[in-house]
């Protein structure tokens, strides 16, 4: 008998869950949480086999519960379920030793056959996750290659990253705390380098290489 624990902050989630899971005759809900402490203060009187998490929970989002959950049950196992595909989600998860990631729009039948190769000590992730993950890391492996390739320092990197969210120069300088006339002398070297002529260009060549940052999904 695989015992569960479920965690999602929308009580309609977790009762649908928890009736998918009921007719599994190798399945035993052994605990239901709306948040991360609910997760970790059920888990001092029980002792799940897998933990089924939503990232995006309020109070404890799942990520920082994962890495609760393992430094007082190393052996637990876990499984991320939720609805992003964010490759940041995945790899902060996966670095933390997730074994199954999970999209809640892919059914009963992922759920299910997630835990049961969890719980044999496989992993399990949703069809499109890898190619999510991967995708970025292939996208992170270029722009780190572009920078290299252009001598790109990390502070021009920076600023090229803030003046493509369209950041005046006076906002980045607030931001990255140094003087307005230190990120115009950034801006002009990274034209200088990249053969730039007019700011415009330059935001189009930060979104077309992968230099805007990641924002999280829901």
């Amino acid at each position: 008998m695989i015992k569960v624990l479920l965690a999602d902050d929308h009580q309609m989630v977790i009762d649908g869950l928890a009736a998918l899971l009921k007719d599994e005759s190798d399945i035993e809900l052994v605990g239901k949480a709306l948040d991360g402490r609910q997760v970790l203060e059920l888990m001092k009187h029980v002792t799940p086999d897998v933990v089924i998490l939503d990232i995006n929970m309020p109070g404890m989002n799942g990520i920082d519960t994962l890495e609760a959950i393992l430094q007082s049950h190393p052996n637990v196992l876990t499984i991320a379920v939720t609805m992003s595909k964010d490759p940041q989600h995945i790899k902060a998860m996966m670095d933390l030793g997730v074994k199954g990631y999970i999209l809640k729009n892919k059914g009963h039948q992922d759920l299910v056959k997630g835990i049961r190769k969890v719980a044999r000590g496989e992993e399990f992730f949703s069809e499109g996750i890898y190619k999510a993950f991967f995708d970025y890391f292939r996208t992170s492996q270029e722009k780190q290659q572009e920078l290299e390739r252009v001598a790109i320092t990390n502070r021009e990197k920076e600023v090229l990253e803030q003046i493509a969210e369209g950041l005046s120069a006076k906002e980045i300088a607030d931001k990255l705390c140094i003087a307005k006339t230190t990120v115009e002398t950034h801006k002009k070297n990274l034209m200088e380098k990249l053969g730039i002529k007019k700011t415009t260009m330059l935001v189009r060549y930060a979104v077309e290489n992968g230099f805007v940052r990641e924002t999280g999904a829901s």
